[in-house]
C-alpha cells in the first residue's frame, strides 16, 4: 500500500498515526489501505511542500510572488503491519502506566488511613 484512505471522505493519509489523527479531529473511522500516490506539490522560491489545493492555495496567498510548485511526489511503502503494532505498543504502555499510577493511588490510600473524602484540599 501506498497509503490509507478515509472512506468517510476520501482523504489520502500517509501513515497510521495521521489516519489516528484524522479519526480524532474528524470522527471518521473507515480507512483502507490503497495504491493511490499521495500528491505533494513543492514550492520552487521557499521549498514547502503542500499537499492539497487548499494548502497550496493559502501559501500563496500568505507568501505573494510564491506561485510556482513542482511536484514532489514520492511513493513510500506503508508497513501497516508493523505501523499498527507500534500504535498497540504505545496504546499498551499508556494503558499500564495508568494502571500503575491507580495501584500506587490505592496503596497510599490503604496506609495512610486517610479517606479521599475526610480533609480539604
Amino acid at each position: 500500500a501506498k497509503a490509507l484512505k478515509c472512506n468517510d471522505c476520501g482523504k489520502l493519509l500517509a501513515s497510521v498515526k495521521e489516519a489516528q489523527d484524522h479519526n480524532e479531529i474528524t470522527g471518521h473511522a473507515n480507512f483502507e489501505e490503497t495504491t493511490e500516490e499521495i500528491k505533494v506539490l513543492k514550492c520552487t522560491v521557499c521549498g514547502k511542500p503542500c499537499r492539497t489545493d487548499a494548502e497550496r492555495g493559502l501559501h500563496t496567498r500568505m507568501n505573494p510572488g510564491h506561485t510556482e510548485y513542482v511536484e514532489v511526489t514520492h511513493t513510500p511503502q506503508l508497513n501497516t503491519e508493523q505501523q499498527m503494532k507500534e500504535a498497540r505498543d504505545a496504546m499498551e504502555t499508556d494503558d499500564d502506566l495508568v494502571a500503575a499510577t491507580l495501584k500506587k493511588k490505592k496503596a497510599a490510600d490503604a496506609s495512610g488511613g486517610a479517606g479521599g473524602s475526610s480533609g480539604a484540599d
